[in-house]
């Protein structure tokens, strides 16, 4: 009914600009089946501060002008002119002076409430049990064997677009199954598509194929990949949505594994731009229900995505660019950042709510950040982390030059904190697209950089390029040092980029499995079980706990004078190096403050 009524409007100002029964009919037909066809495909928003609708008020108004021009009818000419100048004003006009940045940057630039925030405060570091190892290309391999594996459930569906998402506290990719083809939804729209496959973030062996919740089998009709009324957007926007601007359709469960499609509501701020979301509209897929949030408050606990990415993006940059003004931003570009990609990560914290994240760069750098943001995903609460360091590109050419030898390639960066410091975890693959390591990378310096075949390898070696910084390391949230004594129940070793890894377990602490390098102790390569040994190590709750001392206590080994003057001259470079890294690491911070910043900065160290 939508399509029809905006198609004879459309018809019917063609009729009454014409005269002649005959000409009437069958411009007034031709201009109804255009409009039909146009609103059908187009599905414009209702709404001001949308081009839909005064492009196709353009699009008639050029028609009948024409058409009066060939008929050399002037009443044509004139509403076929009349409603092509309206239309241009709604289309041109406006939008020009309602939204352009010329008059109201300060506008765009106050979209994004950007708050100083501190990293290792703000976030809980991550326990090495949670991290996000298998990335969207390793999931979408593993939901299409799923698929495979099920008879004849291959030829006529396929696995949608992947969304990371919390389910009951666990971290999935989760995708819809969809038609295949348009002949495979004719044939099966009626019953709709069988379930949905999810797949483990943090171990890709954990991949299931859903086909039926609370006892009761799935079908799922409003899904990406439908026709017609069944196709989801057009649904929403047949069944009261048309003058509702809706984006970022997501396929998205609830913690009973319901399936639903959630789209973002949003609204104009600024005339016909700064589209900024207001709430969610939550589509049943199988029964067609639809659920409305009345704003950001009333969001149930289970949707995860409400700021889409574009938007953020837009935001954050609108937020870099007008600081000072439009001017400054068209010339001068004085304390001026932008975002490195046109991309965010979606990161998850220990506090199950995900975030968008970015690294911030000044105007016109590349390879440098001048610090990064995260931004909640549901309530687009937003913070600064002023920390001059690596965008995710360095962090990626860094990791892939630890495995040069093994041409791995680096998958997209994600940020977690580790040990109160925010570091780049990032997944290594070979030319398969197989992951074989990992690799954690320091935001603060790109080239303190750990790898290994498996996480705990890869960790022990990033405590090891730390250690040699000097920079505390501890895996997990709330962490206190722990110091015990016992003895050597087991003891196993095994490779790592760094040399050979030493895990023990302990008679009185079997809970745990304790690591270590050589680096840390030589006394580990001879320590045998039963010996009596001291350990500490940071207590975060983590199965696996790296030691940060260990001492065998049937043994004292005893260092020459040549090695102790070895050390002491070694202490000296290192001392020498740290200073001269914290100076220039100094000079970029100093670099990417705002002069406000710096005055403040200057009062505070009088």
């Amino acid at each position: 009914m939508i399509y029809l009524g905006m198609a004879l409007a459309f018809g019917l100002l063609a009729v009454l600009s014409i005269r002649g029964t005959t000409e009437r009919l069958i411009v007034g037909v031709l201009v109804f089946l255009l409009n039909l066809v146009w609103s059908w495909f187009s599905m414009p928003t209702l709404s001001y501060g949308f081009l839909g609708i005064p492009f196709q008020v353009v699009l008639n108004g050029v028609i009948l002008f024409a058409i009066g021009m060939q008929t050399e009818e002037k009443s044509t000419m004139i509403i076929g002119g009349a409603a092509g100048a309206v239309g241009a004003v709604f289309l041109f006009v406006l939008p020009f002076l309602t939204s352009a940045a010329l008059f109201h940057a300060s506008e765009y630039w106050n979209l994004m409430q950007v708050k100083e925030g501190t990293f290792s405060t703000d976030t809980t570091p991550i326990s090495i049990e949670h991290i996000r190892r298998v990335d969207e290309e390793t999931a979408d391999k593993v939901a299409d064997k799923l698929i495979g594996k099920s008879i004849g459930l291959g030829s006529r569906e396929q696995v949608g677009k992947l969304h990371i998402q919390k389910v009951n506290g666990e971290l999935y990719w989760v995708g819809a199954l969809e038609h295949s083809d348009f002949f495979k939804w004719l044939n099966n729209s009626s019953e709709g598509t069988q379930g949905y496959v999810m797949v483990s973030a943090v171990d890709e062996s954990d991949a299931r194929l859903v086909l039926e919740v609370g006892g009761k089998p799935l079908g799922m009709k409003y899904i990406h990949g439908s026709y017609f009324g069944q196709d989801p957007e057009r649904y929403l926007y047949e069944h009261g949505y048309a003058s509702t601007p809706l984006t970022d359709f997501t396929f998205e469960l609830d913690d009973a594994g319901r399936p639903y499609i959630v789209a973002t509501k949003y609204a104009k701020r600024i005339g016909y731009g700064g589209p900024d979301a207001t709430g969610v509209v939550i589509l049943d897929v199988q029964t067609g229900d639809i659920i409305e949030s009345k704003g950001l408050d009333d969001i149930p606990k289970w949707v995860d995505r409400v700021q889409p990415e574009a938007f953020m993006v837009r935001q954050l940059d609108d937020w870099g660019s007008y600081v000072h003004g439009y001017w400054n931003a068209l010339f001068s570009g004085n304390d001026m950042v932008q975002t490195t990609s046109d991309k965010m990560s979606l990161v998850y914290g220990n506090d199950d709510r995900s975030y968008w994240y970015t690294s911030l760069t000044s105007h016109g750098k590349d390879e440098s950040s001048s610090g990064f943001v995260l931004t909640d995903t549901r309530t687009k609460v937003t913070k600064l982390y002023l920390q001059a360091g690596a965008t995710e590109d360095a962090a990626k050419a860094s990791a892939t030059g630890l495995f040069q030898k093994d041409r791995y390639v680096a998958s997209q960066p994600i940020l977690y904190n580790v040990g109160g410091l925010p570091t780049y975890f990032i997944p290594m693959k070979d030319g398969g697209g197989l992951v074989k390591a990992f690799a954690f990378v320091s935001v603060t310096d790109y080239t303190v950089v750990g790898g290994g075949s498996n996480l705990q390898s890869a960790l022990q070696s990033y405590e090891f390029r730390l250690s040699s910084t000097h920079e505390r390391f501890a895996p997990q949230g709330r962490i206190d040092d722990v110091v015990i004594r016992d003895a050597v129940s087991r003891i196993k070793n095994e490779p790592s980029q760094d040399g050979v890894i030493y895990y023990l377990v302990l008679n009185g602490h079997k809970n745990k499995l304790f690591a270590g390098s050589r680096a840390l102790s030589p006394e580990l390569i001879v320590t045998e079980p039963g010996d009596s040994v001291s350990v500490a190590y940071k207590e975060g709750g983590n199965e696996v706990v790296n030691m940060i001392a260990f001492d065998n206590h049937r043994f004292q080994f005893q260092k020459t004078k040549e090695q102790l003057a070895v050390e002491k001259r070694s202490a000296v470079v290192k001392e020498r190096e740290e200073t001269a890294r914290a100076a220039q690491n100094s000079d970029a911070t100093w670099e990417n403050l705002t002069p406000e910043q710096k005055v403040e900065l200057m009062k505070k160290t009088k």
